[in-house]
């Protein structure tokens, strides 16, 4: 993804996403693990689009990935912190926090 790409998605929502998740977006490959992240421009404004269009989803979040089960990993930008969120689906538990930083889910799928 390039940083125009990232402008277009912050325009497209109206947020300012952190300096991590950026630098993040514009130098990883799309390979291996990384499955699990939303990479390319059009999944990730189709996915926050989709998720922000239901009565279940908070829109200061704003969805980065998937654990593979349906559950959306996501950065709270309300708080403004480097911790990564999860979305449980099943049961609807809501939000809650998994990682304390980006770095921690980046180093689990070496992203």
């Amino acid at each position: 993804m390039t940083p125009e790409d990232v402008a277009r998605v912050e325009v497209e929502f109206g947020i300012t996403l952190p300096k991590r998740y950026v630098d993040f977006l514009c130098n990883v490959t799309p390979d291996g693990a990384q499955w699990n992240f939303h990479l390319g421009i059009d999944i990730l404004v189709e996915q926050n689009r989709d998720l922000r269009g239901t009565d279940y989803w908070e829109d200061h979040f704003f969805s980065i990935g998937h654990d593979g089960c349906g559950n959306e990993w996501c950065l709270n930008l309300k708080e403004q912190t480097d911790a990564v969120w999860i979305w449980e689906h099943d049961p609807l538990d809501g939000f809650s926090v998994i990682f304390d930083s980006m770095d921690e889910l980046f180093k689990c799928y070496d992203a």
